[in-house]
């Protein structure tokens, strides 16, 4: 992989310069595959050290995980909009899953960690570690927090594991083959059917 160093130099300012190779490091992992691209071509690409990216990033795992970290921060505001606007607690559900799925579907990096060959990153980094169930967490405690307030939520509802199903639904969904085949109404009546019941307490 050849080729790849940049003539650019990172910002003084230590977050700037941080965004400024996650930024290259994306770049390298869009275009040439997650498992492909090493520390080593990152830094080349970046124009700076090996040493110079490990010192902002611990190992290939942080980078990985800073960079999801990231992607995922921009997106929160945006589903609690989409969310803002549906009536019914089913329907936040379905509605936000749908477009959770839709852009992990579209963006090639999500795509390529999910993969079957990148257990590493899908079970442990993102799931054990933490980093998509805090995605999950961000994106939907003020929609359940609400709903167990009204008393939608069962008693014994536990919220932590309904983050990492949640987490699951998505991974499952966006590597479903057949998802763009389905027709929007096929998805919404599945959702409703089989996610929708296990948030909602008996007569909600």
């Amino acid at each position: 992989m050849a080729g790849r160093r940049s003539a650019r130099s990172l910002p003084n300012d230590a977050e700037a310069a941080q965004l400024s190779l996650l930024k290259t490091a994306e770049e390298c992992f869009e275009r040439y595959g997650v498992r492909r691209v090493t520390m080593d071509e990152i830094a080349a690409a970046a124009g700076v050290s090996r040493p110079t990216l490990y010192r902002y990033f611990g190992d290939r795992d942080s980078l990985i995980k800073s960079i999801v970290d990231h992607r995922a921060g921009k997106l929160v505001s945006k589903v609690h909009r989409l969310l803002d606007e549906q009536a019914t607690l089913a329907d936040k559900l379905i509605a936000g899953t749908l477009f959770l799925v839709d852009i992990g579907r579209n963006d090639q990096f999500i795509r390529e960690l999910l993969r079957s060959d990148s257990d590493h990153f899908t079970n442990e980094l993102m799931i054990e570690q933490g980093t998509a169930t805090a995605f999950a967490d961000a994106v939907w405690s003020p929609t359940l927090h609400k709903a167990a307030s009204d008393g939608l939520l069962p008693e014994d509802f536990d919220e932590r594991m309904a983050y990492r199903w949640l987490t699951s639904i998505n991974f499952m969904l966006i590597g479903w083959q057949d998802y763009d085949d389905q027709p929007l109404s096929y998805k919404q009546e599945m959702l409703r059917r089989f996610l929708a019941p296990a948030f909602l307490r008996a007569g909600a």
